[in-house]
């Protein structure tokens, strides 16, 4: 087996031992002294942390790295300001200038509804 595979199937042990430690220690190192028969004994929680901090370095080492790329479906909110004279031209203008500004982002239409048009200004204001 090579180094790899190895660290592969140790690695779920050494989590699962490392979370119920910090269980344990959520209590007090007396918690995980009661708790364990083969970890050494600890004094204070200080000792207790610095193994535990230890032991998720060690997890850290022999996890391996990857690049993730994701797609992450967001749903946000942005305010557009537009001059239009009824609510569907200005959700049309609105679009438009996202899809132009954020040329990358994924502007789906169907998301937008009347009731998210404001109206700031009358028509005869905006005119003068």
């Amino acid at each position: 087996m090579n180094d790899k595979d190895l660290a592969k199937k140790v690695l779920p042990y050494l989590e699962s031992y490392a979370s119920d430690l910090n269980f344990q220690l959520s209590h007090d190192a007396d918690f995980v002294n009661y708790c364990t028969s083969g970890t050494p004994q600890f004094d204070e929680d200080d000792e207790a942390r610095a193994y535990i901090d230890k032991l998720e370095d060690l997890i850290d080492t022999l996890t391996p790295r990857y690049n993730y790329t994701v797609e992450v479906a967001l749903d946000i909110s942005i305010p557009v300001t537009v001059t239009a004279k009824h609510p569907a031209d200005a959700r049309k203008k609105a679009l438009e200038k996202l899809r132009k500004e954020n040329p990358k982002a994924k502007v789906r239409e169907d998301s937008w509804y009347e009731h998210n048009v404001t109206k700031v200004k009358d028509i005869e204001e905006v005119k003068k």
